[in-house]
């Protein structure tokens, strides 16, 4: 050895028979930086576990706190509407409790009809958007659409009925709100 050192501080030698002395000294100071960086990435790991099922147990808690407090509104607007109700059917309780629910009953069923017709109508917009932007597409790219190279009018016809081809110029009013 020439007493020259390497930037880690171990010696460094001129002869061969040397370096290969040093192979499982550093093996294993390779086996230990592995063990380290492995054993650094399986604890991040666990970390990450921990933190994500803690948010999962907060947001149900929060969700069944939430939960509960717009159970007991409800309850309470509903008592409240049930009583005064009642005040107007001459202290009559079980018309005004009868009433209120009924009453609530209908104005939850509207609200979900409702609901439900205008998801059904902006589903279907978007998908008859979605067909005329490829049928646009096949156009430009291939000269004709997937309608205009249907060989008969009944298959194009099977086509509009199955909603994989929109005619645009067969579109009403009445066919949106179905």
């Amino acid at each position: 050895m020439n007493g020259r050192r390497t930037k880690a501080g171990a010696p460094q030698s001129d002869r061969p028979q040397d370096e290969f002395k040093r192979i499982p000294d550093l093996l294993d100071e390779l086996r230990e930086y592995a063990g380290h960086y492995f054993s650094a990435r399986r604890d991040l790991a666990r970390a990450k576990a921990r933190q994500t099922t803690a948010k999962f147990i907060a947001m149900g808690l929060i969700f069944l706190a939430g939960g509960g407090a717009v159970l007991v509104s409800v309850w309470l607007f509903g008592t409240g509407i049930a009583l005064g109700l009642s005040e107007l059917f001459g202290d009559r309780i079980w018309l005004g409790f009868l009433s209120a629910g009924l009453l609530i009953l209908g104005l939850m069923s509207a609200m979900t009809w409702y609901g439900l017709s205008r998801w059904k109508k902006s589903s279907r917009d978007s998908t008859i958007r979605q067909y005329e932007q490829r049928h646009k597409s096949q156009h430009a790219r291939f000269g004709r659409s997937v309608a205009q190279s249907c060989p008969d009018e009944q298959s194009r016809e099977t086509m509009c009925e199955s909603g994989i081809y929109v005619d645009p110029s067969q579109k009403d009013d009445s066919e949106l709100e179905e």
